[in-house]
């Protein structure tokens, strides 16, 4: 099964995410894919392939970190695009307030996953963020510069969460693209 960690983010945030992707796709037209309805959330890293055993070996370590963990609150700042090199990949929403704090939870999330066979070269997580969309193949620098003139007119303002728990979440690829399923949660200490 293909798995990642994550943070599902709470309605009302997922709402307003979905509400960008919506003004995106009303005014710049089908460049961007949205994420699925109820599906955004913060990843903190992604396994791909996982066989039952090495999904047990992930929960002890998961566990483990949340266990020694505190909750972080975040907010977020406003949309822009995220390009590799001079092609657009995604729309997204980066974490400002509790950014470095959320990233070292990342990074201690990693380096325990490390330890769990096939998992040594598990990469260091990005900034922390929030896909609101992805680009369409083909999508160049004019539809960049032309994503990113919506985005300018768009604000999150006040938007933010609690970050106070972590799910395993299992990702199936189909036709109209991934859904998602929470396998486990786990809290982080208080």
């Amino acid at each position: 099964m293909r798995l990642f960690l994550a943070t599902m983010l709470p309605d009302a945030v997922g709402e307003a995410v979905e509400q960008i992707a919506a003004d995106v796709r009303r005014q710049a037209g089908d460049i961007v894919r949205p994420v699925p309805p109820g599906s955004a959330h913060i990843t903190h890293a992604f396994f791909g392939d996982v066989s039952d055993r090495q999904l047990d070996e992930l929960r002890a370590a998961v566990t483990d970190v949340a266990r020694r963990a505190v909750p972080v609150d975040v907010t977020f700042g406003p949309p822009e695009v995220l390009a590799g090199g001079r092609t657009p990949r995604l729309v997204l929403v980066p974490v400002l307030d509790g950014r470095q704090a959320l990233f070292d939870l990342q990074v201690n999330l990693v380096l325990a996953v490390r330890r769990v066979a096939s998992f040594e070269r598990l990469p260091l997580p990005k900034a922390p963020h929030v896909t609101v969309a992805r680009f369409r193949r083909g999508a160049g620098q004019r539809e960049a510069e032309r994503v990113a003139r919506v985005l300018a007119r768009v604000s999150p303002a006040g938007l933010g969460m609690r970050v106070d728990r972590l799910q395993l979440v299992e990702s199936l690829l189909m036709p109209d693209g991934p859904r998602y399923t929470a396998l486990d949660e786990v809290d982080l200490s208080a």
